[in-house]
């Protein structure tokens, strides 16, 4: 969180410039951070797995069926795009 949005935060509650109210703060965030990083990050396991125990991951498949490459193919960009949330939640 920018320092901006905390001192808005801090003016709000009538505490505009209380430093504990700032590291409490803080901690709510990193905290939140925290535990949303580790959601994604079990997201990810989870399309990993998912991908996985595709018929297309066996490499005896020579034929797949067009409905399995969609599938495939959808859960592959699923994952992708919680890779890019994580990483930005990360650089945030």
């Amino acid at each position: 969180m920018k320092e901006e949005r905390l001192k808005e935060l801090m003016n709000k509650v009538g505490l505009p410039n209380s430093q504990s109210l700032m590291i409490a703060l803080e901690q709510v965030e990193n905290e939140t951070k925290q535990r949303c990083e580790a959601r994604i990050k079990d997201l990810i396991d989870v399309c990993e797995s998912m991908l996985k125990a595709s018929p297309l991951w066996l490499p005896e498949h020579v034929n797949p069926h067009p409905q399995h490459i969609d599938e495939y193919k959808a859960l592959h960009n699923l994952k992708s795009r919680i890779e890019a949330v994580l990483k930005a939640l990360e650089e945030a």
